[in-house]
């Protein structure tokens, strides 16, 4: 449905799929995290920004009960995207004027990036360069 263009219809239809929202439920960790950074984009695409950024928190939801051995498990997925949903929840709100939010979320994402793989490095700069032009402390 969203591939057709009707955001709208995929959000209803996946609506469903959120009460299987916890870690302690069986299921995909990955495709659970997925979910809920499709359905923000959606809300983001139909311009429902509020809603888009609720969705895009699920990350702060996760239960983590052990250090990771063996197949990820939905706190490993969570933790790992988590990082990047903070990065689009902070630049999105910059982006919206919304000084507090982004101040809220994007120091903290260059805070978690600091040491990261050369590979963020350019979301990292992003997030630093939106920190220092917002005034954010942090």
């Amino acid at each position: 449905q969203a591939s057709a263009g009707d955001l709208r219809r995929a959000l209803e239809t996946s609506a469903p799929l959120l009460a299987f929202d916890s870690a302690a439920h069986a299921g995909d960790p990955f495709a659970r995290a997925l979910l809920h950074m499709k359905r923000a984009e959606w809300l983001e695409d139909i311009g429902n920004p509020e809603a888009s950024d609720s969705a895009r928190l699920w990350y702060e939801h996760f239960e983590a009960r052990s250090i990771p051995k063996e197949e990820a498990t939905a706190a490993d997925i969570d933790w790992a995207l988590g990082t990047f949903a903070r990065w689009l929840r902070g630049a999105r709100a910059a982006e919206r004027g919304d000084r507090r939010a982004a101040c809220t979320h994007l120091p903290r994402l260059v805070e978690l990036w600091e040491d990261a793989d050369s590979q963020y490095a350019p979301l990292r700069d992003s997030a630093q360069a939106l920190v220092a032009n917002l005034g954010c402390s942090s």
